[in-house]
């Protein structure tokens, strides 16, 4: 069986003065395009929850809002 690689996208932000000139969404399509040349099939990004202008953004371009995960984290 063939390995199933992800992709994840991190604190992926534009300035609000920069907003609505096409900046994020030609970053967020080159980096699916490089994901894709490296035979990646799924990419995750991660929101913060109080967001509501990302949430609006990502959901509008096409992603999908996951209620099956729960990411946890820790500080060392």
């Amino acid at each position: 069986m063939a390995a199933l690689w992800r992709g994840y996208i991190y604190h992926a932000a534009v300035d609000e003065s920069c907003r609505g000139k096409g900046i994020g969404t030609a970053l967020i399509n080159k980096s699916l395009s490089t994901l894709k040349d490296a035979s990646i099939k799924k990419c995750h990004l991660f929101v913060f929850g109080d967001n509501n202008d990302g949430r609006v953004y990502w959901e509008e371009t096409g992603w999908r809002l996951r209620d099956d995960l729960a990411v946890y984290s820790k500080d060392m």
